[in-house]
């Protein structure tokens, strides 16, 4: 080829190599054509056409270095590898690759928080790291698994930290395993589980052993208490199920004795050995180191148990625990001896508590039966001989002693509890309404002597006489209203606010009263006679009024009436006080009560017997003020306490010369008010 041709050819082939940004296109440039484009975020690349398709490599700035320029790397997101080798990053921002078994594997990472995020697949359990070796161990050097601190600072920890997030009282555990496999037909983990049992109150470390059955996947947990051989709680109580051996057992407090064949189970025996030793002694030998502590003061931790048997058969007196407490030396002037023979403390504030914790200071048991005479006493007190003795003294933010129904004491019980101020309340529970009764029986009087002089129930509450009867009592019935009730009936209420006092009963007494007999001075159930029932003044201040009589009866006015309730006996006498004028013919003047406002309707029985003659005889001009008394019986009367209104009548023989009835007046000199009362009656 000649230089010229080659030359032509050059330009034209730098002409054909092009550059812009961006992926091209599919449509663009032809086969054989070079494209030189700058992606953004991904770095230049240089692309070549063939087949319709472009192809293409990624470039990096050249650098006169032994190795490549670092230059950024972007993975597909959003889609798993799909072929061997490729990387990529899922929705969730964690990077995939697929290896050589085309299984797609997670690529684990660390961030800045220094924790590695792994995702869990479809059947994974964790991280495992698996190698198949036969190698010799040499510590330090082909250790499966070692974690190290290169610090040489005493401070350099290495520590491992099993952790569980807490939602509830029973927590998960923390634990590992140390298991082999038995391969076989029925594969099977044996070996320990040893963690920390987070459903224990105190978190107990346990060393549970795999129960090494088939299939493999059989094993257990802190939690699984069956499987428990060895534990160790929070308190540094250690419980093995099996037994503990070994040349020295060696302890921080004094062991339990136990008796063979006048030898004991001892810590030490005095004569110089390790005092944390275990060793068998004779009686003599701990009889002896015990008089020599007999003057010591000694704290027991643990729980200390007495168990005590009367075998006695005749009269004698056993005492479990006896303590003989005496006071020798002399308390010298202004000096204060302060003794307490048995001093009890019990705390559970130092820790915050989640569960539930109960405290009893002392629990006493004491079962009997009623064979031959038993007498039983819970707490027998006896304090005498000081300047004061009290037999107990209770200092509590509750309730200061309750007393529980042995039937049921959950819900039948009373308390007794002193206030702030000294008030004591006495309150009896039961698991009805108002069932829980407080029954008070002395062997003589019951007295109440309170320094204030007052005895106080509450507005509703009722003071009973008759028991359980409950239809006597005394109780305020509203504000300021004292009501007395006998049998149920309301015989006597003290209105303060009406000022009135209210009777209910239908027969009274008035008397002379010694001791409980009442000589009654007036007819029997009679005290009440006298009493005025009703009373009614018309024509008082007002102008005068007059009715010009007729020949027949007239209720001319029925404000000219008297309403009253019918008494006790029955009996009530009706009186009017009028003026009358029987005209200038001197007519008579004829006078009766009704009890309808229209005399026509008038249905007093025998209501002939009330028509009263005023006047005898004709006077003319004839005149006066006269009173005129009628007399009811029970057979004319509502019954007894109901209402009723009797009304004045009144006629003339003749009305010739205008016979008439005047009352009232505003002015001097005028007439009689027209006045009508109900008086009652003795029996």
């Amino acid at each position: 080829m000649k230089t010229r041709n080659l030359e032509t050819e050059l330009r034209l082939k730098q002409k054909l190599i092009t550059r812009g940004t961006g992926f091209p296109g599919n449509k663009e440039g032809r086969d054989g054509d070079f494209t030189i484009r700058f992606v953004t975020g991904r770095g230049m690349f240089f692309f070549y056409k063939w087949g319709n398709k472009w192809y293409s490599t990624r470039m990096s700035v050249y650098t006169p270095k032994t190795h490549q320029r670092n230059e950024p790397v972007i993975l597909p997101k959003g889609r798993p590898p799909k072929i061997v080798g490729e990387a990529t990053l899922d929705i969730d921002g964690k990077v995939f690759v697929r290896d050589t078994t085309s299984t797609k594997q997670q690529v684990l990472s660390v961030g800045s928080t220094g924790i590695c995020d792994l995702t869990t697949f479809t059947g994974s359990s964790g991280i495992k790291f698996k190698r198949s070796t036969t190698a010799i161990v040499a510590a330090g050097s082909n250790d499966d698994f070692m974690l190290e601190n290169t610090s040489t600072s005493a401070n350099a920890h290495t520590r491992i930290t099993l952790k569980t997030n807490k939602q509830s009282a029973d927590a998960s555990d923390s634990y590992i395993n140390y298991v082999y496999e038995h391969r076989g037909e029925s594969p099977t983990w044996k070996g320990w589980c040893v963690g920390m049992d987070g459903s224990h109150a105190t978190n107990k470390f346990v060393w549970n052993k795999f129960p090494g059955t088939a299939p493999a996947v059989v094993s257990t947990i802190p939690s699984d208490s069956a499987q428990t051989r060895l534990s160790l709680d929070g308190g540094g109580n250690l419980e093995a199920a099996g037994t503990v051996q070994g040349t020295k057992l060696r302890a921080s407090s004094t062991a339990a004795t136990t008796n063979d064949t006048d030898k004991f189970l001892c810590i030490g025996d005095g004569a110089g050995e390790d005092t944390y030793e275990v060793k068998y002694v004779t009686g003599d030998t701990l009889l002896g180191a015990m008089a020599a502590l007999k003057d010591t003061t000694d704290t027991l931790t643990g729980t200390l148990t007495i168990d005590t048997n009367g075998t006695e058969t005749t009269t004698s007196t056993v005492k479990g625990v006896h303590i003989d407490f005496d006071q020798t030396g002399i308390a010298d002037s202004g000096q204060i001896l302060t003794n307490i023979g048995l001093d009890l403390d019990m705390n559970s504030e130092s820790v915050i508590h989640v569960g539930t914790v109960v405290h009893t200071g002392i629990d006493i048991d004491m079962v009997g039966s009623t064979d031959g005479s038993q007498i039983q006493t819970g707490i027998s007190i006896n304090t005498n001989g000081a300047d004061y003795n009290t037999g107990l003294r209770i200092n509590t933010s509750g309730t200061h002693i309750r007393l529980d129904a042995q039937a049921d004491p959950i819900t039948d019980y009373a308390t007794f509890v002193v206030a702030d101020t000294g008030d004591l309340i006495i309150a009896t529970v039961g698991d009805g309404t108002t069932d829980s009764d407080l029954t008070l029986i002395p062997d003589g009087d019951l007295y109440l002597d309170p320094a204030s002089r007052a005895v106080k129930i509450f507005t509703g509450d009722k003071l009973f006489f008759d028991g359980d009867s409950e239809t006597t009592f005394i109780f305020e019935q509203s504000d300021d209203v004292l009501t007395f009730v006998t049998g149920g009936d309301y015989m006597l209420s003290l209105d303060e606010a009406n000022d009135k006092i209210v009777f209910g009963a239908s027969n009274w007494v008035a008397g002379t009263v010694s001791g409980a007999t009442v000589t009654e001075f007036s007819a029997a159930n009679s005290a009440y006679a006298g009493m005025i029932l009703g009373f009614t003044v018309d024509g008082n201040d007002s102008a005068d009024q007059t009715y010009n009589l007729t020949t027949s009866y007239a209720v001319f006015d029925s404000d000219l009436s008297v309403t009253f309730k019918t008494p006790p006996s029955e009996k009530v006498e009706i009186q009017a006080t009028f003026y009358y004028q029987q005209g200038n013919s001197g007519n008579n003047v004829l006078a009766t009560i009704s009890n309808h406002a229209t005399y026509a309707s008038n249905s007093l029985h025998h209501d002939l017997q009330h028509e009263r003659s005023v006047t005898a005889g004709a006077e003319r001009g004839g005149q006066g003020i006269v009173t005129v008394s009628w007399y009811m019986i029970g057979i004319a009367l509502e019954p007894i306490g109901s209402s009723q209104t009797i009304y004045f009548g009144a006629k003339c023989s003749s009305t010739t010369g205008t016979p008439n009835i005047k009352w009232g007046g505003s002015a001097s000199g005028e007439y009689q008010n027209f006045v009508m009362r109900a008086i009652a009656l003795p029996a």
